[in-house]
């Protein structure tokens, strides 16, 4: 006589064993025919190419802004200065291009939740066509990792700390937009042995 036990150990054994089948007809997925592999969405919709003016500001009164010549020349115009880094111009304006959103946020927040009520920082970006787009930043998040941000009056998103400081660098560290100023050439003094005569174009120091 077959004890019970042997049955409930053949009865596992048999529903393993229908298990086992099962998942070779129909495997498990591993989640990628669901997953959607979508870039990150750019914050900005302005190509870089198109913007023919860079304002950054503070809600403390702090301002820089840049400005594209008709000669293809950017000019600090704020604080106004006579040499212009082009290369800083260049490199925030690559910055702008790449700016993704981390987090774009479905619950409705209240301004004054995320900072945005009075932001912390706007950037203001004008197209050579009167186009702009106004980039206000607020607070960080808890975590610290990003700010919450907004574009004109499209839903708050976060962005990533570190592209949004090194965004406003201009404004927050003033010597970025320092340039040396040139200093003029001096001429010399060869001192000449008495009596005879110093060259042309050379100056001579008196005893």
């Amino acid at each position: 006589m077959i004890k019970r036990s042997t049955w409930i150990l053949l009865a596992i054994f048999i529903a393993l064993l229908g298990v086992f089948f099962y998942l070779r007809q129909n495997p498990l997925g591993t989640g990628d025919e669901d997953a959607t592999s979508t870039p990150a969405a750019h914050l900005i919709s302005l190509a870089s190419s198109q913007i023919t003016a860079i304002e950054l500001k503070d809600d403390k009164g702090g301002l820089v802004s840049f400005k594209l010549g008709k000669d293809g020349v950017w000019a600090l115009t704020q604080p106004p200065s006579d040499l212009t880094d082009q290369t800083l111009v260049q490199s925030l304006l690559s910055q702008l291009s790449l700016m993704s959103v981390q987090v774009i946020l479905e619950a409705e927040l209240q301004d004054s939740s995320v900072g945005l009520e009075v932001p912390s920082y706007m950037v203001t970006l004008s197209a050579a066509d009167g186009s702009r787009q106004v980039v206000s930043i607020g607070a960080l998040t808890s975590i610290g990792s990003g700010y919450y941000t907004r574009v004109d009056n499209e839903p708050v998103v976060v962005v990533s700390k570190t592209t949004i400081d090194n965004l406003l660098k201009p404004l927050t560290d003033p010597s970025t937009i320092a340039t040396p100023t040139p200093v003029p050439p001096t001429t010399q003094a060869v001192e000449t042995p008495s009596g005879s005569t110093p060259s042309q174009g050379m100056q001579t120091a008196t005893p």
